[in-house]
């Protein structure tokens, strides 16, 4: 992590952001499964869109896997439904608690431009 997340709280103040999480133990998966959970919806990833460090898909073809891989899978049971076309190390990296200091936001449609557009001028990964 070579960016400081000092930025990130404010401009979630700014924009009136209702729920957020930093993506760690539980993985993008897991901490989803919670925001979803606790909103009462289903949230839907682009798994295309998802920024992935440089080298995860390669490590997780290796099988070089942390207990992550199977205790969030374990933790979220048969509430996530991932397409079958996604490959086996694209499905680990997304449950994998390995990250890079992420944020998971939830904010209204309407603004949900802006706030990346704002975010990416600090967090040019932002996505």
């Amino acid at each position: 992590m070579l960016t400081s997340g000092a930025d990130a709280p404010s401009a979630m103040c700014e924009f009136d952001v209702r729920g957020a999480t930093d993506v760690t133990g539980f993985g993008l998966l897991g901490h989803k499964w919670e925001l979803a959970q606790a909103s009462k919806v289903t949230i839907e990833i682009d798994s295309a869109r998802v920024p992935i460090l440089p080298g995860a898909l390669e490590l997780a073809a290796e099988g070089v896997l942390t207990n992550g891989d199977r205790t969030n899978r374990e933790y979220v049971g048969n509430d996530i439904d991932i397409p079958t076309h996604l490959s086996k190390e694209l499905r680990s990296v997304l449950y994998d608690p390995q990250t890079a200091g992420g944020m998971l936001i939830s904010i209204a449609p309407e603004r949900a431009k802006a706030l990346l557009t704002h975010l990416q001028q600090t967090y040019p990964d932002a996505a």
